[in-house]
């Protein structure tokens, strides 16, 4: 368990592991730092109370000697059990028992992302190089959140179809509307999630912002997550966008619930669980065409061009003044995100072990 890990993967590796803890004739315990579950309640909030065992090093360290050297083994504290299994990205070392691994993206590896050739990429790029390969090699199996990024491994690592087993993503049950409370009015805002950031599609955020304003629509655009400094500046030239913090579920589904839309511009998701608490909440979800979420939102998505800002306020303005055509939306998304449920994600998790078990 790495509790450090915030966003979607940290989601989907506290729901993954919590119900894997449920099924029956199962038994867990987690390899972690005790005080790195201490020092992050908000993801240890989430964990099942099972054993610990201890990992040798502090959480983080301890994640990288592993990366860069698959040291110390973990053979005597996987003694008794049947297989160990990381629900994020990490190389695991010999353990004497088979070896499951989460690789959510590949994202470090892509070259032909607009922030590809940066200093940064490349560095970041070099990093993985050094341990995602021996992950591929050395792991029974690799798990993964969508076909697209299944597709990618195959591709950029060479790696067999029937290597790579795609378990999905979940959707919380505080995003889906309570059936019995009356649905409030709609709100002139416009929802975007995981904060304005360059990977996140920050620049077509503020694009949209900015062709908004242009034309004087009542839309006022409310970003929930962490934002780069450097985007926060620039959006204090734009009186219709306001920045929140990371805010609990709770928060994030009635402000989805109230707005005109989900608005989601990222250029690269190896899943984008925005998109399905959108549906799940009863908005309309608008995507970028790119990487996993066309994949996600099927026919229930209004699929854009984020580079046609014009193109995403024409939507926005239809889905404000056309009722019955947000409706339709509405309705397609629910239908959708009803198939997105942690729980059968953990089937597909039980699968996939039994298959490397036996």
């Amino acid at each position: 368990m790495q509790p450090h890990r915030g966003g979607g993967v940290g989601r989907h590796a506290a729901e993954m592991v919590r119900g894997l803890s449920q099924r029956p004739k199962t038994s867990i315990a987690l390899l972690a730092s005790g005080p790195d579950l201490r020092q992050y309640p908000r993801f240890s909030a989430h964990v099942p109370d099972a054993p610990v065992l201890q990992l040798p090093l502090p959480g983080k360290l301890q994640e990288r000697i592993w990366k860069l050297a698959g040291w110390p083994p973990l053979t005597g504290r996987c003694r008794g059990f049947d297989v160990i299994y990381s629900p994020a990205e990490v190389r695991l070392p010999k353990c004497g028992v088979p070896r499951v691994v989460t690789i959510h993206d590949v994202q470090a590896l892509e070259e032909g992302l607009p922030w590809s050739k940066s200093p940064e990429h490349r560095l970041f790029r070099r990093k993985w190089l050094q341990w995602l390969p021996k992950v591929f090699r050395e792991a029974e199996r690799i798990l993964t959140v969508s076909e697209f990024s299944k597709q990618r491994m195959m591709a950029l690592l060479s790696t067999p179809a029937d290597k790579i087993t795609v378990v999905g993503n979940g959707v919380s049950m505080a995003f889906f509307p309570d059936p019995l409370t009356q649905p409030g009015a709609i709100q002139s805002t416009v929802v975007v999630i995981g904060g304005l950031r360059t990977k996140k599609g920050a620049a077509a955020t503020l694009a949209v912002a900015a062709e908004i304003r242009r034309r004087r629509l009542p839309l006022t655009i409310e970003v929930f997550g962490q934002h780069e400094p450097e985007w926060m500046e620039t959006a204090k030239a734009h009186s219709n966008v306001r920045l929140h913090g990371y805010a609990a579920d709770e928060v994030v589904a009635a402000a989805l619930r109230d707005s005109t839309a989900l608005l989601f511009l990222s250029p690269y998701e190896g899943f984008g669980i925005p998109a399905v608490e959108a549906m799940a909440a009863g908005t309309p979800a608008i995507v970028a065409d790119a990487a996993s979420l066309p994949e996600v939102v099927g026919d229930a998505g209004i699929v854009v061009d984020p580079a046609n800002a014009a193109g995403v306020v024409d939507v926005l303005q239809r889905l404000a003044d056309d009722p019955s055509w947000r409706t339709q939306w509405i309705v397609k998304g629910r239908e959708r995100a009803a198939h997105f449920t942690w729980d059968k994600c953990v089937d597909r998790l039980t699968d996939a072990l039994r298959e490397v078990m036996a």
